[in-house]
């Protein structure tokens, strides 16, 4: 340190006059100051000596323990919430799985109490053919195999490039409505599912079991068997209006028919001002779109895409609705309401 009379001011404090010039720092100190920069020095020797010999500790403990590097803590963090969250993903998806197989177990145990009633009771009669033996086996090998692999129930694993490990997703796929009453030479199969067209030809119908007062509604049907007279209905109907077997002469029911029919509230004609033609045909798939807000319907063939649209008359047609689907022409004519999918 030196000493020199100068009119700067302090360098720490800055208030009172330097009367001192540290030789190591070139800096100005006051006399109150002077000491503190003497000792800093040794100070920041002994700060810088405690770090390095921390440093060293620290460098012998990675060596020794690696696993305990902050970077492999990271690896470990990471890990312990993937799993925890592999082990929730895994329990919601068992969880949820386990309450659809139950339900879907029931109904294909009561599925096959039916079939073995039926078998039974054509046994007793001693009327079994080789037609019936075929039907059963049918029968008996689609409970089997929606026994074992259902197609109404998927495990979706998502697969991508973004997330290390894929997500798991269940798939409910059921349909939207079923079938539930009967008029006529018809049948119900399959949980609701399936309407089938008995021995005579004669006009049967079939409701839903749904109930729509609000909001809009997608079905889809599949022909899955129809006669070269490709005749069918696919409508709606009051509730509260009793059944009919011929559906297209039910009070408030509108709908859509092949050989270009269209019933207004119980009214058949074939003469119309929407230029409907028909042009359903087995296998093909029809869409009914109900639009409760807007009181129409709409029908569409996915294989033409051709599309026909009613407007109801909500006075003739009081609410709720209720799916009104019918068949006339042949033994064996049968239709199938189709799933829809949605994500658990």
């Amino acid at each position: 340190m030196t000493s020199s009379i100068n009119k700067s001011l302090c360098i720490t404090c800055n208030k009172k006059q330097a009367f001192f010039t540290c030789s190591g720092c070139r800096q100005d100190f006051c006399e109150d100051h002077i000491n503190e920069e003497h000792q800093s020095p040794v100070t920041r020797m002994n700060d810088f000596l405690t770090d390095h010999n921390q440093l060293q500790e620290l460098v012998c403990k990675y060596m020794e323990e690696p696993q305990q590097h902050s970077l492999i803590q990271q690896i470990d963090k990471w890990e312990r919430q993937s799993i925890n969250k592999i082990q929730q993903t895994v329990d919601d998806a068992r969880t949820k799985v386990l309450n659809v197989i139950s339900d879907h177990v029931i109904n294909i145990k009561k599925s096959l109490e039916n079939l073995s009633e039926k078998v039974e009771q054509i046994q007793n009669d001693e009327k079994f053919t080789e037609i019936y033996l075929r039907q059963w086996r049918d029968k008996l090998e689609n409970l089997k195999k929606d026994l074992i692999t259902p197609e109404t129930i998927q495990i979706h694993q998502h697969d991508d490039h973004i997330t290390f490990v894929s997500k798991l997703t269940v798939i409910i796929v059921e349909p939207k409505d079923l079938f539930e009453r009967t008029a006529g030479n018809i049948r119900i199969d399959d949980n609701g599912q399936l309407m089938i067209h008995g021995q005579w030809s004669d006009h049967s119908a079939v409701r839903g079991k749904g109930e729509y007062s609000s909001g809009q509604y997608r079905f889809r049907f599949k022909i899955e068997e129809l006669d070269s007279d490709k005749w069918a209905f696919f409508g709606i109907v009051s509730k509260n209006v009793p059944m009919r077997a011929i559906s297209i002469s039910t009070p408030t029911a509108y709908g859509l028919a092949g050989q270009d029919g269209i019933c207004l509230s119980g009214i058949y004609q074939k003469t119309n001002t929407i230029q409907y033609q028909s042009d359903m045909k087995m296998n093909d798939i029809i869409e009914l779109f109900i639009d409760c807000n807007h009181q129409i319907i709409r029908l569409k063939n996915e294989r033409t895409h051709s599309s026909h649209e009613l407007n109801i008359d909500i006075n003739k047609c009081p609410f709720p609705w209720q799916l009104l689907l019918g068949l006339c022409c042949s033994a064996g004519d049968r239709i199938r309401i189709l799933p829809c999918t949605y994500i658990e």
